[in-house]
């Protein structure tokens, strides 16, 4: 400790950046509750800082967000605004609570998200350098969201990106959802999902279409078949096929190109869904003919089945071919924002132990709350534990009519548990070799009274 005072001036911090420092000096000046930086990380955690101790900011992206609970959710709102989805991207950060958005327009950022922003009720309010500071005043709040069409599965995100009306469920496990809940939607759309147990996930699907639900399963990456290896759900497997270029679409006698499919992920390799009872809309390509949209019937509801990778495919290339076609078997408008109605939260207070605040509502609803939502997640309403789960990441919960003083916290999770017991079990193993487990080297090493002692390095050597 003695020589510590000289090392101290080998400390050197890095000077603020001055368009950083600007921006945080306006956000102080501001009424807003969280900011986004559109920078794709190219500022370094000067931001994360300064918006927040000195803007009085928190924070949708941070920095290093990469090990958040949210992680995941953030990456898709930055594809989406570098790929032109920004009815999804923005609607995205209005969720999340953004009242301000700093834009690098240097960096691959859509240039048209400073247009959508103000037509989404932001205002330039300056420009700092590269920087662009977009802002609307805002508060602490949660929201109401439509509950039309849910989507399961990590496939189902590439659907929203066309559809943000949709929402998908923070697990990809169907039978993690359930019927009750999944009955509040109009239509399920399963995309590259999981099952606990086939037998219940597929029983639950035709529960829902016979009571008039459509349930829409993209083939491509469903659940395999343990014996074929293949596809497969409610006995109609996807056999595999290989495309190179593009197919054609026949529906009632006519034929339409899709885009070529895009190559930077290799051959395009997709499905058709073959055995369902009704082929809807066929394809063909130089090799053959099959099956891009089929269905079952159950009741007074049914189930599609998806072909040809049709969601990535239209998420990629945005083809107007195959964007109608979604929109026809979803039943939503692609590339619209959703009309969300929004709750404010009073007394909100957010710490170490949480979030707190107040919230009121007519009737009892599900309301989506801009916090993080993980396995320990609590939701508690006048001391009164709630159900709720994750949606896109943020906690979905329903709370109960009138005023509620909500508290949303986190408790330790199993793995808290497994890394007790492996610490014990080191400390036990640590102090048996410490008290007892040294002492069995001892005779070997270490002669005993009237006998010879090992014999030296050099004479083992010589012999």
């Amino acid at each position: 400790l003695i020589d510590y005072q000289p090392s101290i001036e080998l400390i050197r911090t890095r000077e603020r950046p001055s368009p950083v420092q600007q921006v945080a000096d306006d956000l102080e000046s501001l009424e807003g509750w969280r900011v986004a930086t559109a920078d794709l990380s190219r500022l370094g955690s000067a931001p994360a800082m300064l918006f927040t101790t000195e803007g009085g900011r928190e924070q949708v992206f941070g920095w290093a967000f990469q090990g958040s609970i949210v992680a995941p959710a953030l990456a898709r709102i930055n594809e989406a605004l570098t790929e032109d989805h920004l009815s999804y991207g923005i609607s995205r950060l209005s969720r999340m609570g953004t009242d301000d958005v700093v834009i690098l327009p240097s960096t691959e950022i859509s240039p048209g998200l400073g247009e959508a922003l103000e037509a989404d009720g932001f205002d330039l309010h300056s420009t700092n350098g590269e920087l662009l500071l977009y802002h609307r005043d805002g508060a602490p709040r949660a929201y109401l969201v439509p509950q039309t069409v849910l989507g399961i599965g990590t496939g189902a995100n590439n659907a929203a990106l066309i559809f943000p009306q949709m929402v998908v469920g923070s697990s990809p496990v169907l039978d993690d959802y359930s019927k009750e809940f999944l009955e509040q939607f109009d239509v399920i759309v399963l995309s590259r999902f999981e099952t606990k147990s086939r037998s219940h996930a597929e029983n639950l699907v035709k529960e829902l279409a016979e009571d008039g639900k459509r349930v829409v399963i993209d083939m491509t990456g469903a659940p395999t078949s343990p014996f074929s290896r293949q596809p497969k759900f409610l006995d109609v497997y996807g056999e595999p096929i290989l495309q190179i270029e593009r197919a054609d679409l026949i529906e009632n006698g006519d034929v339409t190109p899709l885009l070529p499919f895009p190559t930077e992920f290799g051959d395009w390799s997709s499905v058709t869904p073959q055995g369902a009872n009704e082929e809807l809309v066929q394809f063909q390509y130089p090799a053959a003919t099959g099956a891009a949209v089929a269905r079952n019937s159950y009741g007074d509801g049914d189930v599609i089945f998806l072909g040809l990778n049709l969601i990535f495919h239209a998420a990629r290339t945005k083809d107007t071919v195959a964007v109608g076609l979604l929109e026809d078997l979803i039943g939503l408008p692609a590339n619209v924002e959703p009309d969300d109605d929004v709750i404010l939260l009073a007394n909100y207070e957010a710490g170490q132990d949480g979030w707190k605040f107040d919230i009121s509502l007519d009737e009892e609803q599900w309301v989506l709350f801009p916090m993080a939502f993980h396995s320990g997640s609590r939701v508690s309403a006048n001391g009164q534990q709630v159900e709720a789960i994750g949606l896109e990441r943020l906690t979905f919960a329903r709370m109960p009519a009138g005023v509620s003083s909500v508290h949303i916290s986190s408790k330790r999770t199993g793995i808290y548990v497994v890394g007790y017991a492996a610490t014990a079990l080191g400390i036990a193993a640590l102090l048996w070799y410490v008290s007892f487990g040294w002492r069995r080297l001892r005779p070997s090493q270490t002669a005993k009274p009237g006998e010879a002692g090992p014999e030296p390095t050099e004479q083992r050597l010589a012999a």
